[in-house]
């Protein structure tokens, strides 16, 4: 995707009686400014992978460390604490940062009551986590829980404090900020964690870290953004931004629930030990999309928001960003669901057997599951809050009942399963809602889907039939580090080959956002390619 392929040029200004678009966003009709938006655009999204690459890249080894150290008790109950921490802090699922976005415009005129909605929100979460502390600990008898949830509660407030200043950066489309900021955190917190853990904090290892983490965001987006903060709380405009807040609340409350309910379903049937199993597959198997995908969201939010009142190039925009991600994201997620058995054989021997066929699952699942979190943003972009919080309803409820019926019934292996059918069917359905209103259709959903999925299962089959020809004699190791050698190096260079031959114009588009934010050598090369590409 070239910088300003994402967001096309329009080759007139409308005219004089085009309407407004709504909450008094500014019509793109200069040539130069709209070349400039896909520009900022394209840069954005390359910056957020670039630091979606480093966090995925230090978090992978980070918690292949953690494995190792720490046992699966011990992620069953951090699990068990991070969800329940998740599903009581609104403070980030309250959408201020999103309605300021929106509402770039008149930025500084919102800043303030968000602020103090935010941290209002922040300090009332902090209290229902830790009253329901003792609650959690009795029920699954767990007594680490009560300290923890302690611990997690302090991140509420801290991360209330940091939203209006992230959102500023985010409005401005200062990406590159936004990546080293969110970057040093995580690598941060995550080396906290692992010295932690060396030093037999157990699941504690996991929670202490978090507040600094967010202290140091916090403290980071004010230092660079500085919005104007009155000390005033503006009571009479905080009913003004809850009709869209509390669709937002709403929507990503039960998206909460979707992503923490398979932990604390299962722990009320199973042993913490099969809990941690789950954690640790469905952990290593969402952290690259999540990564990836957030944000990408990010990005694409004030892009698109800004394009609100030219449906066909919004439309163009979210299709072509959304064709790159399911591209880009298909050969991760299917080489992970490949090389998790030997890895995991090869580093832990019978340790974490259980998380195999669970991280193969779910893996599989998130190859058709990338898009769902861009829908969301387009969603959003629209002004069309109540929609999507109808359809995470109609999401929750099938999502809760199905994972009540299979953890109840039988074990990890098929709540994976119950769970990934429900999203990947849900997946297609939120996207064509989402598009249906700017003139999508279902063929544009399927075209966003097929090609990459095609080229990925044709790629890493032939890449596993490959591997049954790798001698049995050989000793376990051995074998197992041949094993991961083959599927990366001729899986990643097969589906790159299919790609290019079946979706040239994807190609070229992602060899030109090489050229944007990459070292010299790196960008020379991707010139070249693409030169090479275009010749007839």
């Amino acid at each position: 995707m070239s910088q300003h392929d994402l967001l096309p040029q329009c080759s007139f200004a409308p005219p004089r009686s085009t309407p407004l678009p709504r909450n008094g966003a500014q019509i793109e009709t200069d040539p130069v400014r709209q070349q400039s938006l896909g520009k900022k655009t394209a840069r954005g999204v390359m910056w957020m992978s670039a630091q979606s690459f480093g966090v995925k890249v230090t978090a992978t080894v980070g918690n292949l460390v953690l494995m190792a150290l720490l046992f699966k008790e011990d992620w069953g109950v951090f699990a068990l604490a991070i969800a329940v921490k998740a599903l009581l802090d609104i403070t980030g699922r309250i959408g201020m940062r999103q309605i300021l976005v929106q509402r770039h415009a008149k930025f500084d005129r919102w800043a303030t009551p968000a602020f103090w909605m935010a941290l209002t929100a922040g300090m009332i979460a902090s209290m229902l986590i830790i009253g329901i502390g003792p609650l959690m600990a009795d029920q699954y008898d767990q007594p680490d829980l009560v300290w923890m949830l302690v611990i997690l509660a302090a991140n509420s407030p801290i991360l209330a404090m940091g939203m209006v200043p992230q959102a500023k950066l985010q409005s401005q489309m200062r990406f590159k900020a936004i990546a080293s900021i969110e970057f040093t955190a995580h690598v941060g917190a995550l080396l906290a964690t692992v010295i932690l853990a060396a030093l037999n904090f157990g699941p504690f290892s996991f929670v202490i870290p978090l507040p600094f983490m967010e202290l140091w965001r916090s403290a980071a987006f004010w230092y660079l953004a500085r919005p104007r903060i009155r000390l005033t709380p503006q009571f009479r405009r905080w009913k003004l931004l809850m009709a869209d807040t509390s669709y937002i609340l709403v929507t990503d409350v039960l998206s909460r629930v979707v992503s923490q309910a398979d932990y604390l379903i299962l722990g009320l049937f199973h042993p913490i030990a099969l809990v941690g199993a789950y954690s640790v597959a469905f952990r290593f198997s969402t952290q690259s999309m999540s990564v990836v995908t957030g944000n990408l969201r990010q990005a694409l939010l004030p892009a698109l928001s800004k394009l609100q009142s030219e449906p066909t190039r919004q439309l163009r925009a979210f299709l072509r960003a959304g064709r790159m991600l399911t591209a880009v994201y298909t050969p991760v997620a299917l080489l992970q669901a490949i090389t998790c058995e030997p890895l995991l054989r090869l580093l832990y021997g019978e340790k974490y057997l259980e998380s195999i066929p669970v991280l193969q699952i779910l893996s599989i699942s998130m190859m058709l599951r990338a898009i769902n979190g861009p829908s969301v943003s387009l969603l959003r972009s629209q002004g069309r809050y109540r929609t999507n919080m109808l359809l995470q309803i109609i999401y929750t409820l099938v999502f809760v009942i199905v994972a009540m019926l299979v953890a109840s019934t039988w074990a990890a292996v098929e709540l994976a399963i119950g769970v990934s059918v429900v999203a990947v069917a849900f997946g297609p359905i939120q996207t064509y809602v989402a598009i249906r209103s700017i003139g999508g259709s279902w063929s544009d959903v399927v075209g966003i889907y097929v090609q990459p999925v095609i080229a990925g299962s044709t790629a890493f089959a032939l890449t596993w039939t490959a591997g049954l020809f790798i001698p049995t004699n050989l000793s376990d190791p051995v074998r197992y580090c041949i094993e991961i050698v083959i599927y990366t190096l001729l899986g990643v260079g097969l589906y790159a080959a299919i790609v290019r031959w079946i979706m040239p114009a994807l190609w070229s588009d992602l060899l030109r956002q090489f050229e944007g934010v990459n070292p010299l050598p790196l960008r020379r090369f991707s010139r070249k390619a693409h030169q090479h590409q275009m010749r007839p």
